[in-house]
């Protein structure tokens, strides 16, 4: 919590409250109050503002990743349009994830195989005959 008073009838208000880790997957959630009073730019009066955030943030680990990709992996077996979507996206996730761990070179690969689900979605859009059969 915090208080913060001013010049001009200046007033801010903080609060935030955080769980911590929730159910021991690595969820944590916070929710924050802010209210401020001050002097209005333009004209007379006082300018109020109040304002609520609620967060939650559940951390998306390799293995999960990793069992999504099997999923695309069976899709693309099974000649599905949608599995290219699906490794379009995991790939832009772990090109983050990488860079993350600074694995630069893996997320340069990982930036390739991005390129190439693209390619696969448009050529499998292009020639869905081909594609399934």
């Amino acid at each position: 919590m915090a208080v913060t008073g001013g010049s001009d009838r200046f007033f801010r208000g903080y609060a935030r409250i955080d769980t911590g880790e929730l159910f021991g997957l690595g969820t944590k959630a916070a929710i924050t109050y802010v209210h401020q009073d001050a002097d209005k730019y333009k004209g007379t009066g006082i300018r109020r503002t109040n304002q609520f955030n609620f967060k939650v943030v559940q951390p998306i680990g390799d293995a999960s990743l990793t069992a999504f990709s099997l999923v695309a992996q069976v899709w693309m077996a099974q000649k599905r349009l949608e599995n290219w979507l699906l490794w379009i996206i995991l790939d832009v996730i772990f090109v983050g994830l990488f860079i993350h761990k600074e694995l630069y070179l893996t997320a340069g690969l990982y930036a390739l195989f991005t390129l190439l689900a693209i390619h696969g979605w448009r050529q499998w859009q292009r020639q869905p005959v081909a594609a399934y059969s």
